[in-house]
C-alpha cells in the first residue's frame, strides 16, 4: 500500500471509534441527533490534523490554487494548515478565512487574507452536507474578483449540498464519503461480503441474560470486548483468541466498553475492584 493508503486507513479507522458520536448534540430543532461527527477534536489534534492535511493536499495540489479557504470554523483550521504545507511543495499557495459577517469594527473585512481579481481558488470544508455555507462562501470570493475552481471536503455526505454544487459545474473532491465510511443509511457496500458474519464466538456472555453489555472495540488489527463471564478478551481479525483476562468473577461481570490508551487496555468490573 501507498504511503496515503496507509494514512487513510488510519484516519478512517479514527473517525469511526472516536469521531462519530451517538445520540449526542442537537440539531436546529432541539432534537437529539441520531449521529453527529465531532470534526473539530480531530482538526485540533496535532498528529490528526497532519493526517487529515497529508490527505487533503493529495486533492487540493493538483489544482495549482492561488488559495484556499472557507467559512468559519473547520475549515480556517484546514486552510491554514494546507497553507503552511504548500510551504514545502513546487505550488505554495497563501489562505483566506471568511466570516459570517463583516467585522463593525477595526478593518470591518468580510474576508481575512488575499484573494486578487482571478485567483484560483478551493474552498474547503470538513464535511459538505448542505449547501449553506458553500454557496455563501462562492458567493463572497466571486465579490472578491476570485474564481471557485474546485471544492475540497475531508468527508462528503453526497446529499444536497454536493447534488446542488455538482449541478452549477464545480467539481468536488473528498478524501471520504459517507457511503464510504459504512454511515449512510442506504449505502450499499462497494464489497458484497462486507456485511457478511465472518465469525461468531458464543460465549462471550454465557449467562442468564445473554444480550451484549459491553460494546467491542477496534484498535489496528484487534477486537477488545468485555464478557458477563468476568473476562476481557482479545481477538484477532479472523476470530481467534489472543488473549483473556479474568476479574473476579461476579455475574454481571464485565458491562464496560473498554478504550485504548497507549497500548494499554482500560476497563471497569463489577466485582468490587
Amino acid at each position: 500500500m501507498k504511503n496515503n493508503d496507509l494514512i487513510k486507513a488510519k484516519l478512517k479507522q479514527i473517525l469511526l471509534n472516536e469521531i462519530v458520536l451517538w445520540g449526542q448534540g442537537l440539531d436546529q430543532h432541539n432534537q437529539v441527533y441520531k449521529r453527529t461527527l465531532d470534526t473539530k477534536s480531530l482538526l485540533l489534534d496535532p498528529e490528526k490534523r497532519e493526517m487529515t492535511t497529508q490527505l487533503m493536499m493529495e486533492h487540493v495540489e493538483k489544482y495549482q490554487p492561488d488559495s484556499i479557504g472557507g467559512v468559519t470554523l473547520a475549515s480556517h483550521i484546514i486552510a491554514t494548515s494546507l497553507s503552511y504545507k504548500s510551504n514545502f511543495s513546487q505550488n505554495p499557495f497563501n489562505a483566506f478565512l471568511i466570516r459570517e459577517s463583516r467585522k463593525d469594527s477595526g478593518t470591518l473585512n468580510l474576508i481575512e487574507g488575499s484573494i486578487k481579481t482571478n485567483y484560483k481558488v478551493i474552498l474547503v470544508d470538513d464535511i459538505l452536507n448542505e449547501e449553506g455555507f458553500m454557496k455563501y462562501a462562492i458567493e463572497s470570493v466571486e465579490k472578491h474578483g476570485g474564481k471557485v475552481i474546485a471544492v475540497v471536503v475531508l468527508i462528503d455526505y453526497e446529499g444536497r449540498g454536493h447534488n446542488s454544487l455538482k449541478e452549477k459545474g464545480y467539481p468536488i473532491e473528498n478524501v471520504f464519503t459517507l457511503r464510504e465510511l459504512g454511515l449512510h443509511s442506504n449505502s450499499i457496500p462497494s464489497d458484497p461480503e462486507m456485511f457478511n458474519l465472518r465469525w461468531r464466538w458464543s460465549t462471550i456472555n454465557d449467562t442468564l441474560v445473554g444480550i451484549p453489555k459491553s460494546s467491542p472495540v477496534i484498535d489496528n488489527d484487534k477486537v477488545y470486548v468485555g464478557s458477563d463471564l468476568g473476562k476481557m478478551r482479545c481477538f484477532d481479525f479472523n476470530g481467534n483468541l489472543i488473549w483473556e483476562f479474568d476479574s473476579d468473577y461476579d455475574p454481571q461481570g464485565i458491562h464496560t466498553t473498554p478504550i485504548i490508551v497507549e497500548n494499554k487496555v482500560i476497563f471497569a468490573a463489577n466485582d468490587g475492584g
